[in-house]
């Protein structure tokens, strides 16, 4: 009779200490896979990405589609402009109108990540090209007088090899001053401060593009969570104002580490 009284007593106290130290397991887990998680682990899964990125048609195919819809949805764009303002695009530049994929898979096989010496290398001497559509549909705009200004986390020190660069390509490039880029002492640049600039110019902005939910609004940095929020909170917006190119993979980078992919348990489906 005491020992049935004890394990009613204890048997809800012993189910939390399970599940307790289950989660407690878990963590440490997670823990250990994150760092575990290399710098050269990462270098090595963006391989794939960025191979189907240079070869793929159906990555040609997404740029036209985009292109394809924007063109659609100008025309409704310029009725709804307010008068009295000038009419402006804001794009992304790299894997938005040119090809960055070498950038990335040159660091298969190390350990080595980002850096502001090693970017302003890559973009000071980088082989590459412009993406599919781009160099048309852009100087399509500029021809109907639409300022296109070019938005990039490059930094100001590459600004005249950009400059150039985007002219040799065949984009309509104004002027230097219609390509914001950032400071080398910036962490996280502001592409939204960007745009705001552009607006206190007196421009009204019919549309933006790029590869990354930044190039478009002020989306979450890090949490996945709070951007796949953020995209739903918006998503009136993609394919009418907003027009986003697929990347390789660069949004895992640093970020991710050590995050589990969903699975599906069952086997022998197709």
């Amino acid at each position: 009779m005491f020992n049935t009284r004890l394990n009613k007593r204890t048997a809800p106290l012993f189910l939390l200490y399970i599940v307790l130290s289950s989660l407690c397991c878990y963590f440490q887990a997670s823990e250990v896979q994150a760092s575990e998680y290399s710098q050269k682990d990462l270098n090595e899964e963006i391989v794939i990405a960025g191979n189907w990125q240079q070869h793929a048609p159906e990555y040609d195919a997404l740029f036209y589609q985009v292109f394809n819809t924007a063109r659609q949805n100008l025309p409704a764009a310029l009725q709804k402009a307010p008068e009295g303002k000038k009419l402006a695009i804001v794009t992304d530049i790299d894997d938005t109108l040119i090809d960055g994929t070498i950038y990335f898979t040159s660091l298969q096989g190390t350990d080595q990540s980002r850096s502001t010496e090693r970017s302003i290398r890559w973009w000071s001497n980088q082989t590459t090209f412009a993406l599919p559509g781009t160099v048309r549909f852009f100087n399509d705009v500029h021809k109907q007088g639409i300022e296109v200004f070019y938005i990039s986390g490059r930094f100001n020190e590459v600004k005249e090899v950009t400059f150039n660069r985007l002219k040799e390509f065949g984009f309509p490039v104004i002027d230097k001053e219609h390509i914001l880029l950032q400071e080398t002492t910036n962490t996280i640049l502001s592409k939204e401060g960007k745009r705001q600039s552009i607006r206190d110019r007196g421009y009204h902005i019919l549309m933006a593009f790029g590869d990354q939910l930044s190039d478009l609004g002020e989306a979450p940095d890090h949490d996945y969570r709070l951007r796949r929020q953020w995209v739903i909170d918006n998503k009136a917006h993609f394919g009418n104002d907003w027009y986003l190119f697929p990347q390789y993979g660069l949004w895992s980078l640093g970020r991710f580490a050590g995050t589990r992919l969903q699975q599906d348990d069952t086997s022998g489906k197709a």
